[in-house]
This record gives structure tokens, sequence and C-alpha cells, in this order.
């Protein structure tokens, strides 16, 4: 029984360091908890603040990354509709400079085309002048039959002439007196089919006087021009005779 009592007081004795040692040991476990806790608090602290500045930065800067893409598009939209305008320009000055050239080439090349045709005229034809668009020579001193009249012009290096129009009419007979001149014109192979001398076919323009033809004799086979009226006349008869140089081909290129 002693014995006991004695283990019980040794127990006792024992029993407030026990419970110091644990207590002691509870602090330390708490502080090293309370430790362990505030860190990962302030480390979620710390990355709530990360968090948070780049939420901030973000739309910061995808705001101005934003405009400046637009920007971007829009001068580059403006370039675009630029193109077609400038090109638009610059095809008009280049077709109008084209124009411009055209129009200088084509002067040029008539002037130098007249300038060549008066020389050639000159050189084979010096006796003729031109006359409306073409060039004759006109005989005020001699008189011949018809067929001497074709041979003459032949000898001029021409051919008797036939009027094509009523404007070249008009620009002979002002420099024609009141005397009568054989014309190209007959009908000696088909009575009233007047054809050319020079180029063969049927003529497309007659200017006869009042009553003509009217084939007074059998023989008014050929064409005289007197005061700016055609008349039928007889070949044999003697007259003054007008030449062209042309034989009144469409496409004759020294006319």
């Amino acid at each position: 029984m002693e014995h006991l009592q004695t283990a019980l007081q040794e127990s006792l004795k024992k029993m407030p360091a026990e419970l110091d040692a644990r207590l002691m040991r509870m602090e330390n476990q708490q502080k090293t908890i309370g430790d362990q806790l505030e860190n990962q608090i302030n480390l979620t602290k710390g990355q709530q603040d990360q968090l948070e500045s780049l939420k901030n930065a973000v739309p910061i800067n995808f705001e101005v990354r934003l405009a400046q893409i637009e920007e971007q598009q829009n001068l580059l939209q403006e370039t675009l509709n630029k193109i077609p305008e400038d090109f638009e320009q610059k095809l008009q000055k280049l077709e109008q400079n084209q124009k411009d050239e055209l129009t200088k080439l084509g002067a040029q090349q008539s002037a130098n085309q007249v300038t060549l045709m008066e020389i050639y005229s000159k050189v084979f034809w010096p006796n003729f002048e031109r006359i409306g668009s073409r060039l004759f020579y006109i005989n005020h001193k001699d008189a011949f039959n018809w067929q001497s009249a074709v041979d003459f012009c032949r000898g001029m290096g021409g051919y008797i002439a036939a009027i094509k129009d009523q404007e070249e009419l008009d620009a002979i007979s002002a420099r024609l007196d009141d005397k009568s001149y054989w014309l190209g014109i007959n009908d000696m192979h088909s009575r009233n089919t007047y054809v050319s001398e020079a180029s063969g076919r049927e003529v497309e323009f007659l200017n006869w006087n009042a009553g003509e033809p009217n084939h007074g004799h059998d023989d008014e086979n050929c064409v005289e021009l007197i005061n700016s009226k055609m008349n039928d006349d007889p070949c044999q008869k003697k007259k003054h005779v007008i030449c062209q140089t042309d034989k009144e081909e469409e496409n004759t290129v020294f006319a």
C-alpha cells in the first residue's frame, strides 16, 4: 500500500513537467502552423496582386494594339483607294499623250505627203496645176479633134479629163474662157452610155446643157465643155482640151 502511494506521488510530481512539455510542443506546432498559414496567405496575396496587375495591364495593351491595328488598316485602305484613282489618271494622261503624238504624226505625215505629191507632180507633170484635189492641164491655145486631144494628153503624161463632180466642175470652169474644150467622155460604143477614156468606166457625173445630149448628128459621140455645161458634138471638130494626170482609180496616190 505504501508502495502504491509512493508511485502515485511520483507520477503526480512528473505530471506538471510532462504537461509543460506537451504544452510547449503544442505551442511550437501551432506557431509552425501559424507561420505556414501566414506564408501561404502572403503567397496567395502576392499571386492575387500579380493577377490583378495582369488583369489591369491586358486591357490597356489590348486597346493600344487594337488602336494601332485600326490605324494601320485605315492607312492601308486609303492607299488602296488611291490606287485606282492614280492609275486612272495616269492611264488617261498616257492615252492623251498617245493621241497627241498620233495627231502630230498624222499632221506631219499629211504635210510630208503633200510635199511629196507636189515634188512628184512637178517632176512628172511640170505643166499641170492642182485644181481641187487633182492635177489638170488646160490647153487654151491649140485646137484638136477629139482623138488628137486624147493623144495630146497622153503625150503630156496624162489623160483627157473627165470631171468627177460639181465642185470640180466649178473649180475648172473658173479657169476657162468662153471657148469650147474637149472632155474625155464619149458614147462611141453604146449610145447614151457615156464612159471615161481614162478609166474605161461609165462616168458618174454629167452636167448637160438644156436639151443635151441631142445627137443632132449621127457622129455626136464626144462631149465638150462650154460655159460650165456639157454638150455632145461630132468628134472631128477641133477644140481646146483639158487633161488630167490620173486614171480615176480610187487609190490613186498622186492625183
